[in-house]
């Protein structure tokens, strides 16, 4: 991710869209670098610190700094210092080069927090306690995914809150499982123990009936002709910002049902 980063960031440059550059620097350090690699990497540090990981860490944030720079030149010069690095200043130091981006570990890493985000949705949706120790069944037919999943196991857990995964080509959903379907794999996780499934049943459809009177609303807006017309570029793209957000919860209500 900070080999395409870098890339993206540079092509943005060179085409003086500096605000894009920005926006690819913003989401790699906020969404990549600090909501996941930092919450992966606690559980190797916590086990085997020596193993590699501080190096990965620090040459990230060396990089980092040095991207923010053109941006942010007083945060980044005070971390370049605290780092000790060369040369003596980093308004010096050459911009990143871009190194070989790997796409398949990339793709795998999207999938990995695809499963995450599906049981924390899981979680929110169906009100399951937060103390609650679920297990969790993947069914993928990816090879490399399966053996990511079996490797990094503790780390899934420790992001997810999930005690157990099973993870295998051929699975079935346990009776009283919610489930997800995602784009890598169908996710079961057990709820009969924690929640009242007859009851969270009940409250998804009558959310489920919500949302679609919601979409119906939205959808009617968009389908008419004056509107489209006469409304702000700004109030039509909001109306199909609600139009989409209620479509992928309709999506996940149904699923969940």
């Amino acid at each position: 991710r900070l080999a395409s980063t870098i890339a993206a960031a540079r092509t943005h440059l060179e085409a003086y869209s500096f605000h894009l550059a920005v926006e690819e620097i913003y989401d790699f350090v906020w969404h990549d670098f600090c909501d996941w690699y930092l919450e992966i990497v606690k559980v190797r540090l916590a086990e085997s610190p020596e193993d590699g990981v501080k190096g990965v860490l620090y040459y990230c944030l060396r990089e980092i700094a040095k991207l923010l720079h053109p941006f942010v030149p007083f945060v980044t010069e005070e971390i370049w210092q605290v780092l000790g690095e060369e040369p003596a200043s980093v308004s010096i130091a050459a911009f990143p080069e871009a190194g070989r981006a790997d796409e398949a570990a990339e793709a795998l890493m999207r999938s990995f927090r695809e499963i995450v985000v599906g049981v924390r949705s899981i979680r929110s949706e169906l009100d399951v306690p937060a103390s609650a120790k679920l297990t969790a069944l993947v069914k993928t037919k990816d090879k490399a995914l399966q053996t990511l999943l079996r490797e990094k196991e503790q780390a899934l857990s420790a992001l997810s809150g999930v005690s157990s995964w099973t993870v295998a080509a051929d699975l079935g959903a346990p009776d009283g499982s919610a489930r997800q379907v995602l784009s890598c794999a169908e996710l079961f996780v057990p709820l009969a123990d924690w929640i009242d499934i007859d009851a969270e049943r009940a409250k998804l459809r009558a959310d489920l009936a919500a949302t679609e009177a919601d979409l119906a609303k939205v959808e009617a807006t968009l389908a008419n002709e004056r509107f489209l017309a006469r409304a702000p570029e700004d109030v039509v793209e909001k109306e199909r910002g609600k139009q989409d957000e209620f479509r992928h919860k309709r999506d996940r209500l149904e699923a969940n049902l």
